[in-house]
């Protein structure tokens, strides 16, 4: 089996490391404090992690979810366990939710798009400085290589058609950043980590949101938002976030108009503050829309905290 690794500590953020390994018993070793570190590797059947933590004795450790049965091997300062598919998991020891370890994994591509087609913008290994917002037009692919960071302001696609952004890299902000779907329809967002850059849908159509893992620590930081469109699906995703991880609304702002046919399955939510799932909240009253066909399956919630806390 082929695996992409991402280990991501919550202290700081550097560039990426990226080595290539062989097979054996014990693939590979992640430090708690390291905080961003990407492996390629080729394993047969299963992949072995070891982590050290640094900070103090281990006393107790989870592997979350815990709906995935993964039970972790430990002794005074080492974690380990095996992963037999591609999982997005959080280390969590001495039930501290802050100092821990996010894993996140994928299967390596196979359709790598090319970086000299013109329809494709392509960042590759290593960190990648853009000022401002990248316009994207209808057609093109935004891809984002694993090992790659890219730091940016979001991305522009208004009233455009079949755009994918997809890869296996970072997308990172300091400030919150958007990929606005605005009036858009046909679009795939796939694959890629992003630290403070999050998916919205503002009356847009035929979007898909799959294996997108999100972190943010920022106000108003929700993971995904969904206004005011129809035939979304959310797929494969995790999310930790600073506020709403997912939240499905109508009217609100510039946007009208009803909310229908919204998918969210096979993902894990970990809502820092207010909520994991918000339904409802914006609406227009002088003209009421409908919110229809929303269907949630196969849903981790891992943390569930209305109050604010500090980040």
């Amino acid at each position: 089996m082929l695996m992409n690794l991402t280990g991501l500590a919550l202290q700081r953020i550097h560039r990426p490391t990226t080595l290539q390994l062989r097979p054996s018993e014990e693939i590979f070793k992640l430090h708690f404090l390291q905080a961003c570190l990407t492996l390629y590797l080729l394993a047969v059947l299963s992949v072995k992690v070891s982590a050290t933590y640094k900070n103090s004795d281990i006393k107790t450790a989870i592997v979350r979810p815990e709906t995935l049965g993964i039970v972790p091997r430990k002794t005074r300062h080492t974690v380990a366990f095996t992963l037999t598919k591609p999982y997005n998991i959080f280390l969590q020891v001495n039930g501290n939710v802050f100092d821990g370890l996010h894993l996140f994994t994928n299967q390596i591509e196979d359709a790598v798009p090319s970086k000299d087609s013109p329809d494709v913008i392509y960042y590759g290994p290593g960190l990648h400085k853009i000022s401002g917002n990248v316009d994207v037009a209808s057609g093109q692919t935004v891809y984002v290589a694993g090992g790659a960071v890219v730091t940016t302001g979001g991305f522009n696609l208004p009233n455009t058609t079949n755009i994918s952004i997809r890869g296996r890299g970072v997308l990172l902000a300091s400030s919150r950043a958007e990929i606005p779907v605005a009036h858009s329809r046909n679009i795939t967002l796939e694959g890629f980590i992003g630290i403070n850059v999050l998916p919205r849908t503002y009356a847009a159509k035929n979007v898909v949101i799959k294996k997108v893992r999100a972190i943010s620590s920022v106000q108003w930081g929700d993971g995904i938002d969904i206004f005011c469109s129809n035939n979304i699906l959310m797929d494969h995703l995790f999310l930790r976030t600073s506020d709403d991880s997912v939240a499905i609304y109508n009217r609100r702002w510039q946007w009208y108009g009803g909310t229908t046919n919204i998918t969210l399955q096979n993902s894990a939510l970990w809502a820092g503050v207010a909520h994991p799932i918000n339904i409802g909240t914006h609406g227009n009253p002088e003209s009421p829309e409908t919110t229809d066909g929303v269907l949630i399956r196969n849903v981790d919630i891992l943390d569930h905290r209305e109050g604010q806390i500090l980040f």
